[in-house]
């Protein structure tokens, strides 16, 4: 089998100062996917699946970056952690 994964992330603004600065985001991955039976090169199955995750701007740069891609990294975590399961829940519908 072969598990192909597209990977999308979006940076949202979620919270505005009053001076127009963005205070914080919400990181959006969206994980596309597809399982593939490679003895005949068959899609078996396509789904997504998306993780979440905040952060808030920093008082410098660096800091905001080390936030954001904490935020990357949990949001994507979340987004992959679901696929063997919708893979395993719809390998048990199709058995039924």
């Amino acid at each position: 089998y072969q598990l192909k994964i597209e990977i999308i992330e979006r940076n949202l603004p979620i919270v505005t100062n009053s001076d127009g600065t963005i205070a914080k985001y919400r990181i959006d991955i969206s994980a596309n996917f597809i399982f593939i039976d490679t003895s005949n090169n068959k899609e078996i199955f396509r789904d997504y699946s998306k993780g979440f995750a905040q952060y808030e701007s920093q008082t410098n740069n660096y800091d905001t970056k080390q936030k954001r891609n904490e935020a990357i990294k949990i949001a994507t975590t979340n987004a992959i952690q679901l696929i063997p399961i919708k893979i395993q829940n719809f390998q048990s519908r199709s058995v039924e």
